[in-house]
């Protein structure tokens, strides 16, 4: 994203995938364009990975997850997004995704304790 965004980074210590390029030209052209939204749009947004990556793009997806220190609002959502353009299953990626969320939200012991002492 650091590459992206022009902000000032190791180059040595990148670690960007094509992949992860494209899911930050996503992030930023959805963020930030605030043209119309179009199909032509929609499909450069698709980024559908070949089926012989997906098992691969899936561990590193949970290597992202069980070990970035990355601020866990940015981690969730990039975790989301990453895991919603690997499309995995026919049905209930949705879900998924949204669970994926949860689990690093509720996986912060600090967040975990603020979360007890509210009753809902």
């Amino acid at each position: 994203m650091q590459k992206k965004l022009n902000i000032t980074f190791n180059r040595e210590e990148d670690k960007s995938t094509k992949s992860s390029d494209s899911l930050t030209e996503l992030y930023i052209d959805s963020r930030f364009n605030q043209d119309d939204l179009s199909l032509e749009r929609l499909h450069i947004w698709h980024y559908a990975i070949p089926q012989k990556r997906i098992e691969s793009s899936i561990q590193e997806l949970m290597k992202y997850i069980n070990s970035s220190s990355e601020n866990f609002i940015v981690k969730s959502a990039v975790a989301h997004l990453w895991f919603e353009s690997i499309h995995p299953y026919d049905e209930g990626n949705g879900r998924i995704g949204r669970a994926i969320v949860n689990y690093i939200f509720t996986s912060l012991p600090s967040l975990l304790r603020l979360c007890k002492n509210y009753q809902i």
